[in-house]
C-alpha cells in the first residue's frame, strides 16, 4: 500500500512510460518533476503521477517516490528474465493499471500520459468533477476522457490494426457490405474486407496518444475481459515470433493504446459510457502562443484546459511554466452531451459524446 497516494484524496493517477534510453529517460522525468513542483499544493489534491519503469532501469538512479519499477515477474516473465522489445511498454501499461486499482483504492480516474505533454492540472480537475456529477455513482461510472475522434479495428490474433476513419462510418458500412452480400468476403474491395474479416474487432474510438484516462469502473471492466489476461500471456510466450511479423508489436506503433481500447470496447460495447473529448494543440508551445495571439479574454479558458503536446526539451518546458493560463484556470465550460444515433448502433447505442464548451463572449472578471 502506497498511503501518500490517498492521502491527502487525489482525484486522478498517471502512468507516465519512461523506459528505454536512460539519460533521455531520465531528462524528461527532470522535466516534468520540475514543472508540476511550480503547484505543489493544486497538484497534490488533484492528481497524482507514476513514472512507469522497469526494474533493471530504476537501479542506480536517484529516483523519488512517484517511480514505480516493475520487475520481470511483474509484468509475467520468469523472474530472471530481461523483457525486451515493444511488448514491453503492453505488459508495462497493464501491469499499472492492475497495481493502480490494487494500490489506490480512492482515486477516481486512471489513465496514461506521455513525458513530452502537459496539461494544467486544476483545468483537468474541475472537468473530471463535472464529468463525474453528470455519469453518476462511482462505481458504475462508465467514462473515458481523452482524444476519441479517431476510429480503428484491431485483429486480436495477430494484433495488426485496420480500418481507421475518423467516425464508424467506414466499418459500418463495411458490415452493411458483408450482410448484403450474403457473408461472402471475398466479395467486398480490400478497403472493406480490413474491417470485418474473421478475428477483427471494432471499429472503436482509439483512445490514448498524448493523454488518456479512464473511470474506475471502465478500469475494472477491461481488466476483467479474459482476452485481457490471455494476451498478456501470449505476449510473454510468443514475443519472438509476434515481433517479426508485421504488426504493432513489430513497429511499436500505439501498441498499448490500440490494445487497450480495444479491451474498453470489447467490455463495455453494450453497456452505458460516456466518451469525453479532450483538446490537443501539437508541436513547439511558444511558437504556438505567438501564432495565436492569444487574447487576455480567453485566459484560463479554453486554453488552459488543452492538452499541449511536442513539449521535447527543457526550453518547451521553461517556456510553458511562464504562461499563466497554464497554471490557473478560470472556470466557464459547460458539459453537452448526445447520442451519436444510427452511426453507432451496430454496436454501441448506449454510449454517449461529451465536449466542454465555453462562452467566448465572456471576459475574465466581466
Amino acid at each position: 500500500q502506497e498511503p501518500s497516494i490517498t492521502e491527502p484524496r487525489a482525484l486522478a493517477l498517471f502512468g507516465i512510460l519512461s523506459f528505454g534510453s536512460r539519460h533521455g529517460a531520465e531528462r524528461r522525468r527532470h522535466e516534468m518533476r520540475h514543472f508540476w513542483s511550480r503547484d505543489p499544493t493544486a497538484l497534490s489534491a488533484m492528481a497524482r503521477f507514476r513514472f512507469l519503469m522497469l526494474q533493471r532501469d530504476a537501479v542506480g538512479t536517484n529516483e523519488t517516490g512517484d517511480a514505480w519499477a516493475f520487475s520481470a515477474a511483474d509484468l509475467g516473465y520468469h523472474e530472471d528474465a530481461t523483457p525486451s522489445g515493444p511488448g514491453v511498454s503492453m505488459l508495462l501499461t497493464a501491469a499499472f493499471y492492475k497495481r493502480a486499482l490494487r494500490e489506490t483504492p480512492s482515486i477516481e480516474w486512471i489513465g496514461i500520459t506521455d513525458t513530452d505533454t502537459l496539461f494544467n492540472v486544476s483545468a483537468l480537475a474541475w472537468r473530471l468533477l463535472r464529468v463525474s456529477e453528470a455519469v453518476g455513482a462511482p462505481r458504475k461510472r462508465y467514462a473515458v476522457y481523452g482524444l476519441l475522434s479517431e476510429w480503428i479495428a484491431w485483429d486480436r490474433d495477430d494484433y495488426r490494426f485496420s480500418c481507421f476513419d475518423y467516425g464508424p462510418d467506414r466499418g459500418v458500412q463495411a458490415a452493411r457490405a458483408l450482410d448484403a452480400a450474403g457473408g461472402n468476403l471475398s466479395a467486398l474491395p480490400g478497403w472493406q474486407q480490413e474491417c470485418v474479416r474473421p478475428g477483427v474487432i471494432g471499429p472503436f474510438p482509439l483512445g490514448g496518444g498524448p493523454m488518456i484516462l479512464y473511470s474506475r469502473a471502465v478500469v475494472e471492466a477491461w481488466t476483467s475481459v479474459p482476452r485481457f489476461a490471455r494476451d498478456r500471456h501470449k505476449i510473454v510466450a510468443e514475443s519472438g515470433r509476434l515481433q517479426k511479423e508485421n504488426n504493432v508489436l513489430a513497429t511499436g506503433q500505439l501498441a498499448e493504446d490500440l490494445w487497450v481500447s480495444s479491451l474498453y470496447y470489447e467490455a463495455l460495447k453494450d453497456r452505458p459510457l460516456q466518451l469525453v473529448l479532450a483538446q490537443l494543440r501539437e508541436g513547439d508551445i511558444q511558437q504556438q502562443l505567438e501564432q495565436c495571439e492569444l487574447p487576455q479574454q480567453f485566459e484560463g479558458r479554453e486554453f488552459s484546459a488543452m492538452a499541449y503536446h511536442g513539449l521535447k526539451d527543457a526550453k518547451a518546458w521553461h517556456a510553458a511554466a511562464s504562461q499563466r493560463f497554464l497554471m490557473h484556470h478560470e472556470a466557464d465550460e459547460t458539459l453537452v452531451c448526445e447520442q451519436e444515433g444510427e452511426r453507432t448502433t451496430h454496436c454501441c447505442a448506449k454510449w454517449r459524446w461529451c465536449e466542454f464548451k465555453w462562452d467566448r463572449s465572456s471576459r475574465i472578471g466581466a
